[in-house]
Order: C-alpha cells, then sequence, then structure tokens
C-alpha cells in the first residue's frame, strides 16, 4: 500500500480528467490512501473483486457524519 501524496481525487483538474491519475496509480501498485480525500483507492481487478466479495472485512460505513 502506498500514500499517493501527488495524486488527488478532490483536485478539480483530476476531476475534469481523471484518466491519466488512474494510470499513475496502476503503474504505483494496487491500494492507496488519498488523505484528502479521506479514502482508500483501490485499482485492480483482483483488489476490486476481492474487496466487492467481502463486505464484512471492507465497508464504506465509517460511522462518521459527513
Amino acid at each position: 500500500m502506498a500514500t499517493t501524496g501527488a495524486i488527488s481525487f478532490t483536485d478539480p483538474a483530476v476531476q475534469r480528467c481523471p484518466f491519466p491519475a488512474y494510470a499513475a496509480l496502476r503503474r504505483q501498485g494496487p491500494v492507496y490512501w488519498d488523505a484528502a480525500s479521506d479514502a482508500w483507492i483501490v485499482i485492480g481487478y483482483d483488489e476490486v473483486r476481492a474487496v466487492a466479495l467481502d463486505p464484512a472485512t471492507y465497508s464504506s460505513v465509517t460511522g462518521r457524519l459527513l
């Protein structure tokens, strides 16, 4: 796992065209913590599938009110 640092999906430029960010994340590895958006980013078929099939371990429920 890595921290993105330079890539944030809260950046308006990345939101307009996310494809270069996706490519950079794929080159770096399958799982990232994006501190700016306070979220994990999972890229890669096997990793996304593992997360999707295991809701007991991986959940978007945080108990926090936004």
